[in-house]
């Protein structure tokens, strides 16, 4: 087994809570092949003890109904939870008109602070798609949750994902900060150069739905500056006075 160490992402403890997120984590980093719930289950009592063995078999059956791992219920029972809604005989799986998200979908979406009416008004127009698409697919629930994830954000952001121009209030996302991080640029330094990019685009009337693209190149351009072509890292072919007053980011990206 590997380090003792406690790693998983946010995003999925945000969706399917922290002691799933942890359990799937330490199942893919280490490989487990079992298809047994009591197996398992055993493997992650003895590494995890702070862990109720209750809480662990929920987690992993949740995980488990939603494709992302497959077991089988325990000894006496096989039911084969990798594909919780079968359609007909037909292994394949194509989508149909039929088809409903399984309950360990709906709740996840619940913990993911969806509204479950809103899942239901996408429900039809999902099986719309996929059934002109006419794909093979074992994991139906999984695209399920992702599609609403995505249609939830949109429906709850502000420009109810149309273009939209540039206002006074607007902030970066946390998202494009992290992502300026990487590049060794801090948040403070990144914000220094926020009331020049507001203006900029203010002052340009675009109205675009890539804000957090174009503030990222932004930055990028105004700490970085482009690297000359032998690719000497640290040295660029622009002077600082002319990389801070380079407008080339404005430029519209397709």
């Amino acid at each position: 087994m590997k380090s003792n160490d406690l790693s998983f992402s946010k995003d999925v403890a945000d969706t399917i809570g922290v002691e799933a997120a942890i359990i799937l984590k330490f199942i893919e980093d280490n490989k487990i092949t079992s298809n047994s719930l009591e197996d398992i289950s055993e493997i992650i009592l003895e590494k995890f003890s702070f862990m109720e063995e209750k809480k662990i078999i929920s987690s992993i059956e949740k995980i488990a109904g939603l494709g992302l791992i497959k077991i089988n219920f325990n000894k006496y029972k096989k039911v084969n939870l990798k594909l919780p809604h079968r359609l007909g005989s037909n292994k394949s799986n194509i989508m149909n008109s039929n088809w409903e998200p399984s309950s360990e979908a709906i709740e996840v979406l619940e913990l993911g602070g969806i509204d479950i009416d809103f899942a239901s008004l996408k429900l039809k127009e999902f099986r719309i798609y996929w059934k002109e698409k006419k794909v093979h697919k074992d994991n139906w629930n999984s695209v399920f949750i992702n599609y609403i994830r995505k249609e939830w954000v949109q429906f709850n952001s502000k420009n109810k994902g149309m273009p939209y121009t540039m206002a006074d209030d607007w902030m970066p996302s946390s998202s494009a900060l992290d992502i300026l991080e990487l590049s060794e640029i801090k948040k403070d330094t990144a914000l220094s150069y926020l009331g020049e990019f507001i203006l900029f685009w203010k002052d340009n009337g675009a109205a675009l739905k890539t804000w957090n693209v174009k503030f990222v190149d932004f930055v990028k351009r105004k700490e970085i500056g482009s690297y000359n072509t032998k690719n000497e890292p640290g040295k660029f072919t622009k002077t600082f006075k002319e990389r801070k007053s380079d407008q080339s980011w404005a430029e519209e990206i397709e």
